[in-house]
């Protein structure tokens, strides 16, 4: 299938765009340059507490259910996309994208699900 018939579906993904971006490449057979050069310090993560300047432990967890949720969606989303998706790669490695994906995906759903304030939300 086309990507521009999933132009509606890449409009979701709010997070991980970066991540979609290299499976995109690496489908479509693109170059990878590997540089040992630092491009930033620190990478900022809004996962980490610090990111926001988060100490109640409330906010952090607030926090944190939202981010697993989005990036829960942005995961399922990707999965949407690639298991209709042509690629220009061999079949077996098409097939270890889908399984990560579906273990990055699997790993958030659990994280959310553990959280104590999302027992009620379990959309």
């Amino acid at each position: 299938m086309c990507l521009l018939f999933q132009l509606d579906k890449i409009k979701n993904v709010s997070i991980s765009v970066d991540v979609l971006l290299f499976y995109l490449a690496y489908c479509h057979g693109g170059d990878f340059v590997f540089d040992d050069k630092i491009l930033t310090l620190r990478r900022v993560h809004n996962t980490n507490t610090n990111v926001d300047r988060i100490s109640d432990y409330e906010d952090w967890l607030t926090n944190l259910s939202k981010m697993s949720k989005r990036y829960k969606v942005d995961y399922l989303t990707f999965l949407n996309i690639f298991s209709r998706f042509k690629c220009e790669i061999a079949d077996e490695y098409k097939k270890k994208i889908i399984s990560h994906l579906e273990a990055m995906y699997l790993g958030w759903t659990i994280t959310y699900s553990r959280l104590p304030n999302t027992k009620m939300n379990s959309h």
